[in-house]
């Protein structure tokens, strides 16, 4: 494959030399020469997640669809070879055109500009993960930087989530955005001590109606809490009375006889006796 891939690069090169061939012939000679080949396993070749990464890094830094030739030349990867042609061919990541037998870069989201970005954040108003734009084009994340200024989008961060930032459309059903002074009272008025019940002691005293209550239903969560130990300490004590009480079995059976016939005699016999 090789010794092909240098054949055809120099007689290229000696065409176009020459001034004989067109683009248009060149390209029909790249497809007519594209056929997948099974190497088996050839010794000292690349192991296969390595090949893929060298394809995946070659399309993603061209950012447009490429020929096998075009890969090999860049990634030194043939990718006609049977077993790396089936993982790209079925790789998330890469597209196959069947006709113009050109493999391409297919990142998560579709944008390629800033305007596209905006489109594609505005499309999902329930969020978007900024690490999931890293792949689209080279400049996607000053351009979602640009869009956060211009006020044209939020970027929020989701700490149950390892601190990942979300990028969110600017809806503007919301209005117009807070005054400066509102925004630093978010930041220097203390609500609450830290705790719930503070932040719901802080609305009490504004007048505002609070849903829940933190001590009732703390409350609650103790009395059953309490109902639960005390289900099991009953269980417990039941299990120990059935355990301890096993070593009386003997005491019925060595004595038995001796009781059952002195019912029978009556008391005056026992007395007697």
């Amino acid at each position: 494959l090789e010794a092909q891939a240098g054949a055809r690069r120099d007689a290229s090169s000696a065409a176009a030399a020459a001034g004989k061939g067109t683009p248009t012939e060149a390209a029909r000679d790249a497809k007519a020469d594209f056929q997948v080949v099974d190497m088996g396993a050839a010794a000292g070749r690349v192991p296969l997640p390595a090949r893929v990464k060298r394809v995946l890094d070659c399309l993603h830094a061209a950012q447009r669809p490429l020929r096998w030739a075009e890969i090999y030349d860049v990634a030194m990867v043939d990718v006609r070879e049977r077993e790396l042609f089936d993982v790209l061919k079925e790789h998330p990541k890469v597209r196959f055109d069947e006709l113009d037998k050109r493999f391409t870069y297919q990142a998560m989201y579709d944008c390629r500009s800033k305007e596209e970005l905006l489109l594609t954040i505005q499309g999902m108003p329930e969020g978007l993960a900024v690490a999931d734009l890293r792949d689209t084009y080279a400049a996607v994340l000053d351009d979602v930087r640009a869009l956060r200024e211009e006020g044209r989008i939020f970027l929020l961060t989701n700490n149950e989530k390892g601190n990942t930032q979300v990028a969110y459309p600017v809806d503007e059903a919301f209005g117009p955005p807070a005054p400066e002074r509102v925004v630093a009272m978010w930041d220097v008025e203390s609500l609450a001590d830290g705790t719930l019940e503070g932040v719901e002691r802080e609305l009490r005293a504004r007048g505002l109606r609070v849903a829940g209550n933190v001590a009732a239903r703390e409350e609650a969560q103790g009395v059953r809490a309490g109902k639960a130990q005390k289900e099991h300490r009953k269980r417990m004590q039941k299990r120990l009375r059935k355990v301890t009480n096993t070593h009386l079995l003997s005491l019925f059976e060595e004595g038995g006889a001796a009781a059952g016939e002195a019912a029978a005699a009556g008391p005056g016999a026992c007395a007697h006796k």
